[in-house]
């Protein structure tokens, strides 16, 4: 094996100034064999620097996954009354076939914090700490990336709640829709607050903290030493915690228990120069999952062992992707299109399910949630204006703000 990798490593060094070449050749070795850069620590920050074209496939079909189980967790909404929302969760279609997603698809949004802190340090690692990604292009490339579907999707839940409330007299699962929310809404600080209280496209409220956490990122890891970067950030979160910023915290802790698992795979020789060490990185992160496990505790006080747990698993099932990533390379196409699909799945179906009810209810129609044809109208609906609107909307719109406010190189998106 280390041969091998030797050999890769000369096939890579071997083009010189031919950078075109070497980055072709570097990308296609560095997905199928991780082992290269394990065995070449010295030349780890060189070819990490440019990862515009590398594609972590098995990261894609997970973040996929996770989408799909917020969808069928939020199909309760069907089942949403003037009551509030008045389920029978094992009368909800094709339940067994789904009932985990049922039971416990919100915590897809846990991976996917983790699988940001991953995707981030993975790619801005190198960019950040080298000063060579400044704070005007890393934050255009992040907004241009996540605005301009939310800005859209705002508006028509504005629209569609307005008819709903016309016809009903109250608005759809969220009721916090004035003008205070809306601003909030606006500059994506729809949760900055303690209260949570969920308004307009609900679902954002996940991206509305983690924008908060692409700050504290960017600031520890572009000013400070590894290892004070994350004690600063786990202090953060404690602290958060403690102040009953639940939401801010446990994305915090989520998004650098990502991180920690790009380190250690990636980027060993961040931890300690010496190769002894560097071989225990993996070790290393469970020592630093174990920590966690304490920290979650001091942060929720009562907290139950259910959500240590959690916490471990979806490091666990993060860094199994992300290890496996070589199987998945042959479904890259695949892994790549699906991936793409998470982000506007996430913001488009609420305003889906806000579209249907009112649409049935002027027609005349009743929204039985237990009927299989609403659960699988509801789905593909999703995936389909998903793929729409990454395409002829979502780039369209990302090319034309980073051709507008950057001037340099673009950065790709997460």
């Amino acid at each position: 094996m280390g041969e091998l990798c030797s050999q890769e490593w000369e096939l890579i060094c071997s083009h010189g100034s031919n950078s075109d070449a070497r980055v072709e050749n570097t990308v296609a070795l560095l997905v199928v064999r991780p082992c290269l850069l394990d065995s070449h620590p010295g030349g780890r920050r060189e070819l990490m620097t440019d990862r515009s074209q590398t594609k972590m496939v098995g990261i894609e079909f997970l973040r996929f996954v996770c989408a799909f189980a917020v969808l069928i967790w939020h199909y309760q909404h069907f089942a949403f009354t003037s009551r509030g929302i008045d389920v029978r969760p094992n009368l909800q279609p094709l339940y067994r076939l789904f009932k985990p997603a049922y039971s416990y698809g919100y915590m897809g949004v846990k991976v996917f914090w983790c699988i940001s802190g991953f995707i981030f340090f993975f790619r801005y690692f190198v960019g950040l700490t080298t000063r060579k990604t400044g704070f005007r292009e890393f934050f255009v490339n992040r907004l241009s990336r996540l605005y301009p579907l939310h800005a859209l999707t705002l508006i028509v839940v504005v629209m569609l709640q307005s008819v709903y409330r016309t016809q009903n007299g109250y608005d759809f699962v969220y009721h916090f829709n004035d003008l205070k929310h809306f601003v909030l809404n606006i500059f994506f600080a729809s949760d900055w607050w303690r209260e949570n209280n969920a308004s307009f496209n609900g679902p954002i409220w996940s991206v509305s903290v983690e924008m908060i956490v692409y700050i504290v990122f960017f600031v520890v890891v572009s000013r400070l030493k590894l290892g004070w970067a994350y004690l600063l950030s786990l202090l953060l979160a404690l602290a958060a915690g403690l102040a009953g910023w639940h939401d801010f915290s446990e994305c915090l802790l989520y998004f650098f228990v990502g991180g920690a698992i790009a380190i250690c795979r990636f980027f060993p020789s961040e931890i300690s120069r010496r190769e002894a060490i560097q071989r225990f990185a993996h070790q290393l992160l469970g020592i630093f999952l174990a920590v966690l496990t304490v920290v979650f505790s001091l942060v929720r006080p009562g907290i139950y062992a259910f959500d240590i747990l959690i916490c471990m698993v979806v490091s666990c099932v993060v860094y199994i992707f992300v290890s496996c990533n070589h199987w998945f390379a042959p479904l890259s196409r695949a892994g790549n299109f699906l991936g793409n699909l998470t982000y506007s799945s996430y913001l488009i179906h609420f305003p889906l399910q806000l579209a249907l009810v009112v649409a049935m209810s002027a027609a005349g129609l009743r929204v039985e949630y237990t009927n299989p044809m609403l659960l699988s109208t509801f789905l593909t609906t999703t995936l389909l204006l998903s793929a729409i609107a990454y395409r002829y909307f979502e780039v369209p719109a990302q090319k034309l703000i980073r051709a507008r406010f950057l001037a340099t190189k673009e950065l790709p998106a997460k």
